[in-house]
């Protein structure tokens, strides 16, 4: 049997992802959602105010978060930990 996770994080502030881009075009997010996924990446979009947003994501804990976003600096010179 399939163990059941938790659908909301512990105190609401425990959820943190790596903003990585920012499109006007929400075929070019898709593709950069694609590639980051194909390097094995937890990827995810947010559509808001017409911009798409791609998130690495979601980390238990701040400092995950901080480790993923080094990593990813490399290649995102602008990404950002946001909280969820």
């Amino acid at each position: 049997p399939k163990a059941t996770q938790p659908k909301k994080p512990l105190g609401g502030r425990s959820r943190y992802a790596v903003q990585v881009v920012t499109y006007s075009r929400p075929q070019l997010a898709k593709r950069e959602l694609d590639r980051l996924k194909a390097r094995g990446e937890a990827a995810f979009l947010v559509i808001r105010d017409g911009r798409t947003r791609v998130y690495v994501g979601p980390f238990p804990s701040r400092s995950n978060a901080d480790k993923k976003l080094t990593q990813l600096k490399t290649r995102y010179q602008d990404c950002f930990v946001k909280a969820l």
